[in-house]
């Protein structure tokens, strides 16, 4: 929503274009109503008639490439890598670092809450709210483990060029990013049915929390059932049944 540029996919015939445009040359649509992610203020935009310079417009496949322009001028590894690479990135991190924090949230909640039809004095005392704050912080470590799995098989192939992946390195990264954001998702959810009704008005961060980490499982790049389809045909060396780039 403050954003003072913006960047729109354009279909020209059968070439689709990325689109520098400023958003003050934009109509906003009020149309992002979601039950989780309502920060992202992912709305939509509308124009007509708006005519785009050509030093601000490129082919996706090149920009999207490993071998894209800005890689031919700048040494940094990050540049040489496929974009569908970071972007699949992006959404398994958000939900790592939403589990990082609701476990800290959680820890502090148990030091001062009673909980109703128990004896002790608060529910850090209990030993099975002990269990499962262990199981909760199991969970998100084992998110991060995951998540540092799949960046250590994007930066092994830092010194190719230009930088590519085998269909068993690209299974790697792409299980190992979905099995980060389950895990991220189960940890939120043991953190939440341990922590009483009162987490869930709106002025708490446990089920602002909650909200954002269920809408990000329904993310292309955290939907488990066709990461594991095509991850297991990747690692059995099947070859993938959609193109690799989406994938």
């Amino acid at each position: 929503m403050h954003s003072e540029w913006a960047l729109l996919a354009v279909q020209h015939g059968d070439v689709r274009l990325q689109c520098l445009v400023p958003v003050s040359d934009l109509e906003l649509l009020d149309v992002w109503h979601t039950a989780g992610l309502r920060g992202t203020g992912s709305n939509d935009l509308r124009t007509e008639n708006l005519f785009v310079p050509a030093h601000r417009a490129l082919e996706w496949n090149l920009l999207a490439a490993a071998d894209n322009p800005g890689s031919r001028i700048h040494p940094d590894p990050s540049i040489h890598t496929p974009m569908a690479t970071f972007l699949n990135m992006v959404a398994p991190a958000a939900a790592l670092g939403a589990a990082e924090h609701a476990i800290d949230v959680f820890q502090e909640l148990m030091k001062v809450r009673k909980v109703k039809q128990t004896t002790q004095a608060r529910q850090a005392d209990s030993p099975l709210a002990q269990a499962r704050f262990s199981q909760a912080y199991g969970q998100v470590a084992t998110a991060r483990l995951h998540w540092q799995e799949a960046v250590r098989v994007v930066s092994s192939s830092y010194d190719r060029r230009p930088v590519a992946f085998t269909d068993e390195e690209r299974a790697q990264y792409r299980l190992s990013l979905g099995l980060s954001g389950a895990a991220s998702a189960e940890a939120v959810r043991l953190i939440l049915t341990g922590s009483g009704g009162s987490v869930h008005r709106l002025t708490h961060p446990l089920q602002r929390i909650q909200r954002d980490v269920n809408v990000l499982l329904n993310h292309a790049s955290l939907t488990m059932d066709p990461i594991l389809e095509q991850a297991g045909r990747g690692l059995l060396d099947l070859g993938f049944s959609v193109p690799a780039e989406q994938f």
